[in-house]
């Protein structure tokens, strides 16, 4: 029995460094993806008509940085998510370390 505790335990500390890696990963990947959109210039959303008068390429390029910021925020917020779940996980497995 004190072997498989044991067992249970190195399991455990194992785990939570690789999880507690994981969750530096996620803070740093999130304050780049962060830095990245806040140096962003986003332009205002033409009106429609503005729309109209703008050649393709304008309005490419207009379409283009929306989507790109779009994907940021996307990126962001799963690595938000992943990181609590890396914090719920550090706190099942310290329980099972102790």
């Amino acid at each position: 029995m004190m072997i498989e505790e044991n067992s249970v335990i190195a399991d455990a500390l194992h785990t939570l460094k690789m999880l507690h890696n994981e969750k530096v990963q996620h803070r740093e990947t999130i304050e780049h993806l962060q830095l990245e959109l806040a140096g962003l210039a986003i332009p205002p959303l033409p009106s429609d008509q503005e729309i109209r008068l703008l050649s393709h390429t304008e309005r490419r390029a207009i379409v283009d940085i929306y989507a790109y910021r779009e994907n940021l925020l996307r990126k962001i917020s799963g690595s938000q998510k992943r990181a609590e779940d890396v914090d719920r996980e550090i706190a099942h497995w310290e329980k099972l370390a102790r």
